[in-house]
């Protein structure tokens, strides 16, 4: 059966999640027909099984593809590939959505005649005692952007960042570009792609994806050399970014290449080689932070820390080991 909306969702060893993240994108307040894409990524956990169980009680709703496990870039491609319909949503196995989800996206994507529509996310985070709290987010605003415009506030994250999920897109977009094979943080290497493909990008404010935090996550794994790819696909944005010839969004993939440098090295920290971590990708950033520290969009204290980072290896090392003991210890 062809739906309006497909949901895809890769999943991979998550059976402690799974069945509360595919019941919230089956008790949707919607009038939109919309089915869900199930890609089972190799799982070993028995999340496999919840598919299949899934599958069978809902027939007409769910499909799924089982597959050798690739990686989360090649469940998202397969997904894609099997999909007929015309808009596709993204959502992690781990995550789940509130009621309103589907509905609220499409709504804003045929009000505004728009490519994509993008929601903010509420972070969700396990603490110590097992108990959850929530970081909803700071800002939330409605944007009709044109191409520069939402490109622009991609880097500054200020109102939605370089993730795949809690977007609506065109299925026509999606099979232009491939989510990369092999990649960390292979969303920053393909979401700018597929927001340059688009004439009209909407963000709305509403929040309707919860996002799990969890220890096993890239955020919390200890530190690995493909934990650089977030400083090399944002200096690809950056490179992407200049061949438009505009200052502003210059300015604004210059910020995103010192933050994305400021991230890595914060977990980077506590590694025995972070000195040659720090030698390699130091040189990335040395260009931009002129035009950063000039530039309005860019908080004070930032400007700081990106000064720090290039200008003292050891003190910026001594200050965010402290910082991140007092993190842990929260």
């Amino acid at each position: 059966m062809n739906h309006v909306v497909d949901v895809i969702v890769p999943v991979y060893n998550v059976k402690n999640y799974l069945i509360k993240c595919i019941d919230s994108l089956l008790n949707q307040n919607t009038v939109c027909s919309y089915g869900i894409i199930l890609v089972d990524d190799g799982s070993t956990d028995g999340s496999d099984k919840i598919c299949d169980i899934f599958a069978k009680r809902f027939p007409y709703m769910i499909n799924v593809i089982h597959k050798k496990n690739g990686g989360l870039s090649e469940a998202r491609n397969y997904g894609v590939k099997f999909s007929n319909a015309q808009y596709i949503i993204f959502v992690d196995s781990d995550d789940y959505v509130d009621g309103r989800f589907i509905q609220s996206l499409y709504d804003a994507l045929v009000k505004e005649s728009a490519d994509m529509v993008v929601a903010p996310i509420c972070k969700e985070y396990v603490n110590k005692d097992g108990s959850i709290c929530r970081s909803p987010s700071r800002y939330a605003k409605k944007l009709i952007m044109n191409t520069k415009e939402a490109l622009i506030e991609l880097c500054y994250e200020k109102y939605y960042g370089s993730y795949a999920v809690s977007k609506i897109i065109k299925t026509s977009i999606l099979r232009e570009i491939s989510f990369p094979l092999g990649k960390y943080f292979e969303d920053s290497f393909t979401i700018y792609k597929f927001i340059a493909k688009c004439k009209r990008i909407v963000c709305i404010p509403e929040e309707h994806y919860y996002y799990l935090q969890r220890n096993g996550s890239i955020q919390h794994r200890e530190f690995e050399t493909r934990h650089m790819d977030l400083v090399f696909a944002s200096v690809e944005l950056l490179h992407f970014a200049m061949n438009y010839n505009d200052v502003s969004l210059t300015e604004a993939a210059e910020y995103k290449v010192c933050k994305s440098l400021h991230i890595t090295l914060r977990h980077a920290i506590d590694t025995p080689n972070f000195s040659d971590i720090y030698n390699l990708l130091i040189p990335y950033c040395r260009n931009c932070l002129k035009n950063v520290l000039h530039n309005k969009r860019v908080i004070f204290h930032e400007k700081i820390i990106f000064m720090l980072m290039l200008s003292n290896k050891s003190l910026y090392k001594i200050l965010f080991r402290i910082v991140k003991r007092k993190s842990e210890e929260q």
